[in-house]
């Protein structure tokens, strides 16, 4: 047969004449000048004696369709497509044997729309095997089996609308085999999918639109995976690196393995610190012996539905400070979450919808960072010691959820702005549960505890703590609030077990005193223990008499009477301690365990030495005096101060003090030393309705100030405050004031004595000087609205 002869039946590519024999593999190219276009149709082995098929060069064919099947081998070489052009479609079918050498398709000039590869065995795709490929819409992979995909076999593989994987299985997929492909629009893996093995960052540095995993399977059921441990698995960083809009996994059967001896990879660690994109992904109907969220927060947003996961892992490979928007589960069930599972995850939503966790191990969501936490419908085994050490919560909402166990130290070094549990079930709540823990607000609604033990919150740093509609068993009442030390206590139509022999206790809980405190108790009812010979519950207050003054004791509240004269602050073992109607007290020690002092019209308080545990001092229609060396080292949460005139403050009166806030109402702040206040710091102050004299070393100790409707004896110190809100003052520059350049006149020396009746204003005091208006008001601040008629 002539090589014309042969050429032409290579053209037709379905030749009937076997009457030569070649003992050699038969080589399919195209000869001639360039512009001598060819159209190949079709070519199958079936029609030819020959076993092995080799592509080498087609040169600058135009091809429209070219389908090769039906061969037992069929060998691509490097540059085979080099010049040509494949209009519609390539494909490979049928093939025993298929191997594409590396570049395969380099300097092609147009690739074909479809280029699918059906019912066919490849030993191996090598790298670089489809660079050069771009501008398709599909590319196809189909019943078909891959022995191994080897790194970056789609290096820059571009502007691919679908490269697809049907009824595939892959024997290895080595790492980055999908890595530096770019425009991919989807990515889908499909139908009956087997992975033997997949390496990490198989995406690396590629951009694609959406990935679906669908139908992934090893090569056993999970329960044979987990039970047998064969192989079928994905190396659990698969998806590190990416640059994906959407990656979905679905009605899949994942083993997700770790494998020790790859490392992170060096070359993008720089990336897993970049901000999320707006990217998701969902993993629907998926089985998974492992789970590591940590390796997942370079996507936006994270969901698992109806998803069954054997453990939760720690991330150990890389330190991934990425934030996400959301990490969802929903209808999920997780058998074991590991010893930091969840630690260092920084997110704006972390939600559990309708989901079981089985054993929870300690620090499991240590070092997070959560805007809000929300669990609702849900069944937890444990809440683990440390679960949320080192952790930062701005809202923790638990809602309608069965809680086996919550351990001893659970919250411990956690911080929390609020944490609510409403509507759950807390099966027991072990002692300390709460110790170690910084909580703003801790809100129980309509929660059953059946379990309590003693002193759940014991050494914990918790500000407010609010229980409405609650049933507590298992510890008395006391022990339940023993430790407690809440500057704001609210328990509301709740029910806990009582003795009937603690009078104290019973009498707070179910008589609570009528003064408007922190500690609130309303509408609340005891349980006692059945039995033959039932005890009448005690409700009496304890009554003990001090030195001049009676005090009624119930548990941690002492309200106290003078009924002498003069009376002495006794060192009471009391969280809250109440005095009013005194015409003397002194507060004159600095040791105890009290934390909130009220105290109600006192004629003369004077304040010797402040207790330097008390972070609530709330003062009502009294005259107060504050000695050197009174308030030392205090850290105040609330003062404030009603209907009250503080008289005076001592050089050095207060030391080292800070306090959150500060309210003065319808008070007057007399002659402060300007040394009075030192080394103290105030967050806010809020002055209303108050006649403020010389103030100057309050106003130095303040952030945050605002005062409104008062009336200023001048605006010194007010300058050195950063932050200022004035609104509907008068301010009077009375001569006294050693720093005033304002005219001394009788108007104002008679407005002066009308809100200070101690002010002496003399001329022989000051110079008297006439100062116009317009110099007058500029010594004032511009905030201040200025009255001087």
């Amino acid at each position: 047969m002539s090589p014309q002869n042969r050429r032409r039946k290579s053209r037709a590519g379905e030749s009937k004449s076997n009457s030569q024999q070649w003992m050699r593999p038969h080589a399919l190219k195209a000869a001639g000048k360039p512009e001598q276009q060819r159209y190949f149709r079709h070519f199958s082995c079936e029609s030819t004696p020959f076993s092995k098929l080799v592509i080498s060069s087609l040169g600058a064919a135009y091809i429209s369709s070219f389908t090769i099947h039906s061969c037992a081998t069929v060998f691509v070489a490097n540059d085979s497509f080099a010049g040509a052009v494949l209009s519609d479609r390539l494909e490979f079918s049928g093939i025993g044997r298929l191997m594409l050498e590396p570049h395969a398709f380099r300097n092609i000039v147009q690739s074909p729309k479809q280029l699918v590869v059906d019912k066919c065995s490849l030993p191996v795709l090598l790298p670089y095997t489809f660079t050069g490929v771009s501008h398709m819409e599909h590319l196809w992979f189909r019943n078909s089996t891959i022995e191994r995909l080897s790194t970056h076999t789609f290096y820059h593989l571009t502007h691919v609308n679908y490269l697809y994987f049907r009824d595939v299985t892959f024997k290895v997929i080595e790492k980055k085999a999908f890595g530096k492909m770019y425009s991919i629009g989807h990515l889908f893996l499909g139908g009956a999918i087997r992975i033997e093995s997949g390496d990490g960052w198989l995406f690396a540095e590629s951009s694609i639109e959406e990935i679906l995993l669908e139908g992934v399977v090893g090569q056993s059921s999970i329960e044979e995976i987990l039970l047998e441990g064969v192989v079928g698995r994905l190396e659990e960083a698969f998806l590190l690196n990416t640059l994906i809009h959407l990656a979905t996994i679905k009605d899949s059967v994942l083993q997700i393995e770790s494998f020790e001896e790859v490392l992170a990879d060096p070359e993008h660690l720089s990336s897993s610190t970049s901000s999320p994109q707006q990217n998701s992904v969902h993993f629907r109907n998926v089985t998974m012996s492992f789970l590591v969220p940590g390796l997942l927060t370079h996507f936006n947003e994270v969901l698992l539905s109806n998803c069954s996961i054997q453990t939760v892992r720690a991330n150990r490979r890389t330190t991934m400070i990425s934030k996400m928007n959301t990490l969802t589960l929903s209808e999920t069930n997780v058998a074991v979450i590991e010893p930091f599972g969840f630690a260092n995850i920084s997110t704006r939503d972390l939600i559990m919808a309708n989901c079981t966790a089985g054993k929870v191990g300690f620090s499991a969501f240590a070092g997070c960072r959560l805007d809000t936490l929300r669990i609702y419908g849900s069944r937890i085994a444990s809440m683990s010691e440390g679960l949320l050490r080192n952790a930062y919560s701005k809202r923790i909402r638990i809602t309608e959820t069965n809680i086996e166990e919550v351990a001893p130290l659970a919250f411990d070094g956690a911080s929390i702005g609020e944490m609510e549990m409403d509507s759950c079930l807390l099966h027991t709540v072990e002692n300390h549960a709460f110790k170690g823990g910084h909580i703003r607000t801790l809100i129980l609604r309509k929660t059953t505890a059946n379990n309590v033990k003693p002193m759940p919150f014991a050494a914990a740093k918790i500000y407010a703590v609010q229980m409405t509609g609650c049933s507590m068993r298992g510890s008395p009442v006391r022990e339940l609030f023993s430790g407690l030390s809440s500057n704001h206590l609210k328990v509301v139509n709740s029910t806990f077990d009582c003795e009937p022999s603690d009078c104290e206790m019973n009498s707070l809980l179910l008589n609570p005193p009528r003064h408007e405190l922190l500690w609130t108790f309303d509408g609340n009812s005891c349980r006692t223990a059945l039995g033959p010979t039932m005890k009448a519950l005690c409700t009496r207050p304890n009554v003990q008499h001090y030195s001049g003054l009676t005090c009624r004791l119930s548990f941690s509240i002492a309200d106290c009477v003078c009924t002498g004269s003069s009376a002495v602050l006794p060192m009471l073992n009391a969280s809250i301690i109440i005095v009013g109607d005194c015409e003397n007290l002194k507060v004159n020690h600095s040791a105890g365990v009290t934390q909130a002092l009220y105290l109600f019209r006192i004629g003369r308080c004077e304040v010797i030495s402040m207790p330097s545990t008390i972070e609530v001092w709330k003062v009502y229609h009294t005259n107060i005096f504050i000695h050197k060396g009174a308030i030392v080292s205090n850290h105040f949460s609330t003062v404030s101060l009603l209907h009250t005139q503080v008289d005076k403050i001592a050089q050095k009166g207060v030391i080292n003090v800070t306090a959150d806030e500060l309210i003065v109402g319808n008070s007057s702040l007399m002659n402060f030393h300007p040394e009075a206040i030192q080394r103290s710091k105030i967050e806010t102050a809020t002055i209303a309705e108050t006649k403020l004299k010389v103030v100057t070393s309050l106003l130095r100790a303040v952030r945050q100030l605002s005062v409104s409707n008062s009336v200023l004896f001048s605006t010194e110190g007010l300058s050195t405050v950063k932050d200022v809100h004035l609104s509907n003052n008068t301010v009077l520059c009375c001569c006294d004031s050693p720093e005033t350049r304002c005219s001394v006149n009788a108007v104002m020396r008679r407005k002066c004595a009308e809100h200070w009746d101690d002010l002496s204003c003399a001329p022989s005091n000051h110079a008297i000087r006439s100062i116009p208006m317009g110099v007058f008001i500029a010594t004032c601040l511009q905030q201040l609205r200025i009255i001087v008629d």
